[in-house]
């Protein structure tokens, strides 16, 4: 009776294991998308070809409707893979970059490594209100190959007038987080705490540096004003204070500290809409730079390529 229960325990424990391994299996790319709630229906695709960059400009071809549909089938029949164990650098390794856009909004980001024969998926996941990069890693299918052959004869055909703007995903592809932690030559730049009234987009999340372009009844000349909100949160007890900005040679920086109440159900249960904001001299920017807005965790909350007047 013994040698049964220590087999039927054995067995037991075997099967946990199996179990426990299935849980980290990568997901088939139409699965992972539905995972992250993302619609891929209706898509269109941005394919830049990073590997043939001109005067800082990656040639494009855009694919919309039935083209945009077939060469999206074609990325479900890739090969889930794990991802690589070694340190992998995707957004410099990366020949091209594949832009999933639904109804005007960037969804996902795509690199193929030739090299590697690889497509990393890249996915921003909502935590509360900030965002998380997941990624998948996918061997792709011969069709997807065909497909991206077929799209670079194509390339550099969008008209003029209606030339791609660059997305935040592809902003925040070339993000390390090297970058987002360097001190050494970076660059403070003074800023003051605004408490003027500017009718800023409660229902959402913002994080932007505004213009007088964008904001000619507040702003004029050089000024710059610096917007962070949270958006609606659910009680009392969210806060968010920008406790830095600074630049490097490669972006300029915006540093925010938000809170969140340790204990929600003690907190007031009514809808809060935490922000904060502050002037600076866009005189005082590099131009040309890259602006990332980061919390104290370095998360990268938003990205934004700054228009100066």
């Amino acid at each position: 009776m013994k040698r049964i229960k220590c087999i039927l325990l054995i067995l037991a424990l075997l099967g946990c294991s199996l179990l426990a391994g299935g849980c980290g299996k990568p997901l088939p790319f139409t699965e992972m998308a539905a995972k992250y709630g993302i619609n891929l229906d209706g898509c269109t695709v941005n394919i830049y070809f990073r590997s043939q960059t001109v005067n800082g400009t990656d040639p494009v071809t855009h694919l919309e409707n039935e083209r945009a549909v077939t060469f999206i089938r074609s990325l479900s029949y890739s090969t889930p893979l794990k991802e690589p164990d070694d340190a992998y650098s995707i957004h410099s390794s990366a020949d091209y970059q594949i832009v999933l856009n639904n109804a005007g909004t960037d969804v996902m980001n795509l690199y193929y490594d030739e090299s590697r024969d690889w497509i990393v998926a890249e996915v921003a996941e909502a935590r509360g209100s900030q965002r998380v990069m997941r990624y998948s890693f996918y061997q792709p299918d011969p069709v997807f190959l065909a497909l991206l052959d077929i799209a670079e004869q194509d390339k550099n055909t969008v008209p003029a007038d209606d030339q791609l703007q660059t997305s935040a995903l592809v902003l925040r592809a070339g993000i390390t987080t090297e970058m987002l932690s360097q001190e050494v030559s970076s660059t403070p730049v003074n800023y003051e705490l605004y408490t003027g009234n500017y009718a800023y987009d409660g229902d959402r999340a913002v994080y932007r540096v505004y213009t007088s372009n964008d904001l000619p009844d507040v702003l004029s000349g050089s000024d710059g004003l610096i917007v962070a909100s949270l958006g609606p949160c659910p009680t009392t007890g969210y806060a968010i204070n920008i406790s830095q900005v600074d630049y490097t040679d490669q972006l300029i920086r915006v540093y925010l500290y938000t809170e969140s109440p340790l204990y929600p159900a003690d907190e007031e249960q009514v809808e809060t809409y935490p922000y904060v904001m502050a002037t600076c001299d866009l005189d005082d920017f590099p131009l040309g730079l890259t602006v990332a807005f980061i919390d104290q965790n370095y998360n990268i909350l938003d990205v934004q390529e700054l228009q100066v007047p």
